[in-house]
This record gives C-alpha cells, sequence and structure tokens, in this order.
C-alpha cells in the first residue's frame, strides 16, 4: 500500500467558509472546505466555538500490522461539497481516504446533515473498496463540547429502567471503573472516557445540565450496534477531583489542547466490497430537565409504529405478585417442591397475590441447565408441576415460570454437543462467557464451583427452533406466561462471527430480541392470556413483551422507563420485612410490587408487615384507579412539590386524568414527619384533596400538608367524585 502525502493540520481560516443549519433552538455550523462541524448554539450556549477544533468523521480500518489504525476526516483532502437548494441539507464527499500513517485507502465516504423540522439528522453512507474492513465510524464526531452558562455538563441516559447520570463539566467522571469486572479499566485509553451504553438498549442520550440540554438518538429503529462516546483531552487537572481543566487550569496544560470530545461510535464491521449506510442520528435542542430531553425520543418513537403490548386483562389490573425459588445449583434451605406449591397460592389468595412467578424451577435449579424447561426431577417432575399449576389457578393464582434462553448453561453435556455451536462467536472463533452467578455457600460466593453462562445467537435459526422447543414445554404445563432473565442483555456478547449462523460477519445479537417473542406466540399456539414477561426490557422490547420487570431500590430512582411507557406494565422487587418506602415507590411510579421476602426465598408470611401495608396500597390505587393507574404517568413534569423553606421535595410523581385535570402522589421517605409542603399544579395553587395509604379518611389540601415517616398520600382535585371525611 503506498504511503501519501504529509497529513494536513487544521486551522482557524480553513474553517472560515461555514454554513448554518437550524432546527428549532440548535444551529450547526458545517465547513463546506473540510465538512467538519466547526459549530453548535444552543441559544447562549455555544457548545462548540473552536473552530479549529471541528471534526468531520473518524474511521477505524485495521491492518495485519497495526490494529489501531485510524483514518481522521479533518486530516483528508478536501470533499466535494454541496448544498441543497433550500438550504437545508449540507453534503460531502471524499473519494478514497488516508489513514493517520499516510497509507491510502479505495474508501469512499458519504456524509450527509440535515435540517428536518425539529431536529438535525447525521447520515453518513460507505463504499469500502479495500482490501480490510472498516470496524469503526464515528459520525457525528464533535471536537469540542463546552458546558451551558451553568458550568455544568451531564450526560444522561438509562439502564435497567432507570436514569443514569455522570458529569462531564467541572468534573469528567469516567465510567472506566463501572466495568473492571469486564476489564476495562483507567488503563484502556489513553484519558478518561465515557461509554453510555450501546444500541439498542440506549436508543438516545441526553447532554445537559438540568435546564436545558441537547438531545442525542438514532433518527430509525435500527438495530446496528452504536455506542455514544465521550472523552476528555488530553486528561484530568486534578486526578483526584476528576476536575476538567478549565479557564486558568486549562491554561497550564498549555502543551496541550484541553477538550472534550463527543462522539456516536458506529460499530459496523464494513468488508471489502460492501457499501453500507449507516444509521442516522439525530440532535435536538431542548429547555427543560431530563424529561423534556426524553420528549424528543418519544416523538420521534412515535413515527416508528412501536406501540405498547396489550397485556393480558388480569395483568393490566392493579396486583401484586410473589417471587419464590424452588431450588438453587446450591441447594438452599428453602427449597419448595412442586406438591408444596399450591399451600403457598392459597396463602396468596387470602392476601390477594395475583400471581407467582417461579424460578429455580428447571433441572438443577436456578441458573442451572439453560436453556432447558424440563421441570426439576429432584422437585416432583412435570407431572407434578403440570398438576401444581393447576391446583394454583383453581384457587385464582396465575403461576408465571421465570426463562432463560438467552444463555445456555456450559457445564451440561447438551452444551458441549451441540448448544456450542450456535453460540455468539468472537472474531477468534470462540464462544463469549457470561461469568454466572452465584449463590448461598461460601465456596460459590468466592466464586470457586460458579457455572459459567454462554450467549446464545438469536441470528442462528437452528437455535431459535430449539428456542421453540424448550418453550413448548411450557405451553404444556399450562402455564400462565413466562418472565424472561435478562431478556435485555446479551452481556458480554454483543456482535457475532460465526458465518455457520447464516448471518453476516459480525452482525448483531440483539437484531432477533423481539423475534423470539413473536415466534413463541405463534408457533407454540398460547392464547391471548398468555402473558410474556421479562427482566427490563429496553424500550423496543416493550412492544413485544407485556410486562417490564426490574429492581429499583434506591431513593433517588429516576423512573425513565415508566416515563418514556407510561401505559407499560412495569413491576419491581420488594424484598424487606417492612418495606413501606418501596410499597411508597409502587405508588409513585405505577409499579406492580413484586414480594421477594428473603431475596425471593421465602413466602408471603415471612414480610407481613409488608404485605399489609402493600395490600392497602393496592385497595387504594385500585380504588382510585381512574387517578393513579388508568391515568398518564407525567413524573414531575408541571407539577411542584415545595417545603416551606422553598426547596423541592422529594419524592412525588403526577398523573394526567382523562379529563386532563391532575392527580399527585407525594411520599415521605424519611423517618420524621415532612409539614408544611405545598403543591403546585401547572403554575397556579390548585384545590386538591388527599388521603394515606394506611387512612382512609380524606383531607383538604392547605398550606401545611403534612406526610407521616415512610408513608405516602394521593391528592385528588377538591372537585373529584370522592366522599369528603370530616
Amino acid at each position: 500500500m503506498p504511503a501519501g502525502r504529509e497529513l494536513k493540520t487544521m486551522t482557524r481560516c480553513e474553517c472560515a467558509a461555514a454554513h448554518w443549519l437550524r432546527a428549532g433552538d440548535l444551529a450547526v455550523a458545517i465547513s463546506i472546505e473540510t465538512g467538519a462541524v466547526t459549530g453548535m448554539r444552543h441559544g447562549e450556549w455555544s457548545l462548540l466555538d473552536r473552530t479549529e477544533l471541528g471534526r468531520s468523521f473518524r474511521l477505524l480500518v485495521p491492518l495485519p500490522d497495526r490494529r489501531s489504525n485510524y483514518v481522521e476526516g479533518w486530516q483528508q483532502d478536501d470533499p466535494t461539497s454541496s448544498i441543497t437548494d433550500d438550504g437545508h441539507t449540507v453534503i460531502c464527499s471524499w473519494d478514497g481516504v488516508v489513514d493517520d500513517h499516510g497509507n491510502r485507502h479505495p474508501i469512499n465516504v458519504q456524509t450527509r446533515i440535515t435540517a428536518q423540522e425539529d431536529r438535525i439528522v447525521f447520515a453518513v453512507e460507505l463504499n469500502n473498496k479495500s482490501d480490510h474492513v472498516i470496524e469503526n465510524v464515528y459520525f457525528p464526531e464533535l471536537g469540542d463540547i463546552q458546558p451551558p452558562p451553568s458550568g455544568h455538563l451531564d450526560y444522561f441516559a438509562y439502564s435497567y429502567a432507570t436514569g443514569r447520570r455522570s458529569s462531564i463539566w467541572p468534573n469528567f467522571k469516567s465510567d472506566a471503573h463501572r466495568w473492571t469486572t469486564l476489564g476495562i479499566g483507567y488503563w484502556s485509553h489513553s484519558h478518561p472516557f465515557s461509554l453510555g451504553g450501546s444500541i439498542p438498549t440506549v436508543p438516545w442520550i441526553l447532554l445537559e445540565d438540568g435546564a436545558m440540554g441537547v438531545y442525542v438518538g438514532v433518527d430509525e429503529p435500527s438495530v446496528e450496534l452504536v455506542t455514544w462516546l465521550a472523552e476528555l483531552t488530553p486528561g484530568y487537572g486534578d486526578s483526584l477531583d476528576a476536575e476538567t481543566p478549565s479557564g486558568a487550569r486549562a491554561a497550564e496544560t498549555a502543551a496541550h489542547t484541553v477538550a472534550v470530545r463527543f462522539a456516536a461510535v458506529h460499530v459496523p464491521y464494513i468488508g471489502p466490497g460492501e457499501h453500507r449506510a449507516l444509521t442516522p442520528i439525530a440532535m435536538a435542542a431542548y429547555k427543560g430537565d431530563w424529561h423534556a430531553g426524553v420528549d424528543r425520543y418519544k416523538q420521534r418513537r412515535a413515527a416508528w409504529g412501536l406501540d405498547t403490548a396489550l397485556p393480558p386483562s388480569w395483568a393490566s389490573e392493579p396486583h401484586s405478585w410473589l417471587q419464590l425459588c424452588l431450588k438453587t445449583g446450591e441447594g438452599h434451605r428453602r427449597r419448595v417442591s412442586f406438591a408444596q406449591l399450591p399451600e403457598i397460592a392459597a396463602e396468596c389468595a387470602k392476601h390477594g397475590v395475583a400471581a407467582i412467578q417461579l424460578s429455580g424451577w428447571q433441572e438443577g435449579g436456578m441458573d442451572q441447565s439453560y436453556p432447558s424447561c424440563d421441570p426439576d426431577q429432584e422437585l416432583g417432575g412435570s407431572e407434578a408441576l403440570r398438576t401444581a399449576i393447576a391446583r394454583c389457578q383453581q384457587l385464582g393464582v396465575k403461576i408465571v415460570l421465570f426463562t432463560e434462553f438467552i444463555k445456555a448453561d456450559r457445564s451440561t453435556e447438551w452444551f458441549h454437543r451441540e448448544l456450542a455451536n450456535e453460540a455468539v462467536k468472537d472474531p477468534y472463533g470462540d464462544y463469549y462467557m457470561h461469568p454466572g452467578y452465584r449463590f448461598d455457600t461460601i465456596t460459590q460466593l468466592l466464586d470457586i464451583n460458579t457455572k459459567r453462562l454462554v450467549p446464545m445467537c438469536f441470528l442462528s435459526e437452528r437455535y431459535l427452533k430449539i428456542c421453540q422447543e424448550e418453550f413448548a414445554k411450557i405451553v404444556l404445563l399450562n402455564a400462565d406466561g413466562i418472565l424472561h432473565d435478562q431478556a435485555w442483555s446479551h452481556v458480554p456478547a454483543l456482535v457475532c462471527f460465526d458465518g455457520s449462523h447464516n448471518h453476516r460477519r459480525a452482525a448483531p445479537v440483539s437484531a432477533n430480541d423481539r423475534e423470539i417473542v413473536t415466534r413463541f406466540r405463534k408457533e407454540c399456539g398460547v392464547g391471548d392470556n398468555f402473558l410474556f414477561a421479562c427482566e427490563a426490557p429496553y424500550d423496543w422490547q416493550l412492544d413485544a413483551y407485556q410486562l417490564g420487570y426490574h429492581r429499583s431500590e434506591h431513593p433517588n430512582h429516576s423512573p425513565v422507563s415508566r416515563y418514556l411507557r407510561p401505559d407499560a406494565i412495569l413491576m419491581t422487587a420488594v424484598t424487606g420485612f417492612d418495606d413501606r418506602n418501596m410499597i411508597n415507590q409502587c405508588l409513585l411510579y405505577r409499579y406492580v410490587i413484586s414480594y421477594e421476602p428473603f431475596n425471593f426465598q421465602g413466602r408471603l408470611s415471612d414480610a407481613l408487615n409488608t404485605v399489609a401495608y402493600g395490600a392497602r396500597m393496592d385497595q387504594l390505587r385500585t380504588e382510585l384507579r381512574e387517578w393513579v393507574w388508568d391515568a398518564t404517568f407525567i413524573d414531575t413534569v408541571g407539577v411542584d412539590v415545595r417545603r416551606s423553606d422553598g426547596s423541592r421535595h422529594h419524592p412525588y410523581s403526577a398523573f394526567r386524568h382523562r379529563d386532563g385535570q391532575i392527580a399527585v402522589v407525594v411520599s415521605n421517605f424519611s423517618g420524621q414527619q415532612t409539614d408544611k409542603l405545598s403543591v403546585i399544579v401547572d403554575g397556579q395553587p390548585t384545590p386538591l384533596r388527599y388521603r394515606l395509604v394506611d387512612d382512609p379518611r380524606w383531607r383538604r389540601v392547605d398550606s401545611n400538608l403534612a406526610i407521616p415517616p415512610r408513608s405516602a398520600a394521593v391528592l385528588i382535585p377538591i372537585t373529584a367524585s370522592v366522599a369528603l371525611a370530616d
């Protein structure tokens, strides 16, 4: 491969000829000479104003002797550029590129940046005429992100049903430490970085300070792998404080240019001879907190037809569950046989609990023998489980079976004989491996005898057929549904390289995450009353799975999944023995209760205080379902609850009734009474009345709303047709 020219450097004058695109409050400048994004503004916030740090694209094109081989867009010859007649689109094309070692490659790149109504869309297309693979494509790539006038900038995303916020300015909180168990740490990169998740589990990210922000997200529902990357160069000023150098502190790094870079990094593995258009990325400005940013995504999603899956009628009502593990691989002391299930169901019926999620029912117990759906023989076998399920149903209690199809148990003979062929493979032909889960004994808690799990390839038709055959065994048991464990995660696998699965090299393993539900429903003949649930579904999965389960035991839990899907059935774990605040959280965020005493190895009778308070809460939201169950969850949008000192109270939430009126739920997580709360709805004091979970009397809301310790109240308009107690 011949060496190319000396690589160019960028100066301010080269970037002077820029074309500005505007969509809503966002303005973006593109250099006609270089194709780089050289400016970005959101009102008085100049996100990017140092034109010499403008960037266009970046490619990773590994060579046989150098994997870390990059092509920097700003170092290329000037592109062929054009602007559409309406001025809304800038198109830049490069006919061949040069890597950062001066080697020329016959790779054609075309970028298209378009202002579309309320957003600016970044699209890139590549024609790989080289002999090498294009593994990564950074586009859009922003070479310099500055904070808003507040001086603070965070990135906000979500995972496992909750919001996740990480600081960029004035401190850059690298998330490398979160991944150390996966071999990523500060040593992994030459400067601090943060990975904000990847598509499809995280299809958007927000850059914001709580009062204004920029939304960045996919502009179509593609499952192609894209991750969000922020980098601080050259690194921290003061590493003890994770300081992002600025002002005089930045001047002290005179030998280096301080910048925060941000990019959507596509991982397409474009092979020789391939021509591919990548997932377009949209950016849009907004004013307000994260809710306003998420609204941008929801508006775009509305055009994609990803509706919320309708659950069976029994699961759409206010109700609660018990999760019960019958057996672990280590054989925990509280083992329950299939014959004992009707006794436990009778207890559930007594306390008004509608369903039991059974885990540890498969051969070997919890997290064993996957993806097998053969009932454990030691617990009684298939016929005993079928009989027990029927008796539970006669008592009015549904049985939902915990399942796992994404991963296989590596310790089984079945895996080595057959399943290994259908596992997700890495570039070296080996299968990826999940560390597995540990239970009960110190031996296993120390990871001495843990059984490893292997991510399986849903793109393999042979494996999908195996899953259908196993699922058919559940159908024969006449269960009321399944809860698919970790259906959102193929960790650590993201793409599969096994060509024998009849998919392209490096195909995204999440591509059939929803298809598997379609296959089960279509091929196995289950009716509309069969529930498909899963753990922590990402947003797009909720058009297939009808219930999502998660754990949200944190006082500052941000209910992002609930805000994304106000009408979805979401359930959270309640594990404590007097767990009033988790019950209050369920009321706040419209979560179904999953009682799990002894970390899902106990019975309802083990946590009677929790169950009694939960029953009162469920009774309350059944009586007021039009206000706090059937109404639309809006979280804190348009509602303000303040303490007497003017500070904002936490937590509270709001629901919009079908007639437009607002109900408010206010909780007190503390151990002391909260007094003198004021409630403002849509900027105005509103006449309200309220009642507590554990006190049926209705009271008027005055200037001294008081919430007892570890309690919650529902507030509705004074005009609502509810009798007011003296």
